[in-house]
């Protein structure tokens, strides 16, 4: 397995060219509008919250949040839900809705395909949003 830093160091150009490629033909494959939507969704999920968690130098999202949380007052309770799952016959995926809670009050949403991952950016998106 090859490390991004390692790719980015040595051929940044040709990384560059591999995450454009994966751009176009997720925009190509799809009708316009959903293309263009999915796309959005490819960058902002792999590359924007990625750029933004580097920013913020962290390493484990849900951690800095309790800690942020934590700091303005250690009563804060906070909670992650799983909202509710839905499978998919023809994926074979389950996907869960993930919900962050700070007192009984809902942060931020996320689905993912597994509940760790929901749980995560939740947190990532409460961090970008909130603090």
């Amino acid at each position: 397995e090859i490390s991004t830093s390692l790719l980015l160091s040595k051929k940044p150009k040709l990384l560059g060219d591999v995450f454009e490629a994966i751009i176009g033909s997720i925009f190509i494959d799809n009708e316009i509008s959903v293309g263009l939507y999915n796309a959005h969704k490819f960058i902002y999920r792999n590359l924007i919250l990625h750029i933004k968690i580097e920013e913020k130098n962290l390493i484990d999202p849900k951690s800095a949040l309790q800690t942020i949380i934590h700091r303005i007052s250690h009563k804060n309770k906070i909670e992650y839900r799983i909202l509710n799952f839905s499978y998919n016959e023809r994926t074979k995926k389950t996907l869960y809705n993930a919900g962050l809670y700070v007192n009984n009050i809902l942060i931020s949403t996320s689905s993912q395909l597994d509940k760790l991952s929901a749980f995560r950016e939740c947190a990532i998106i409460a961090l970008n949003k909130h603090y």
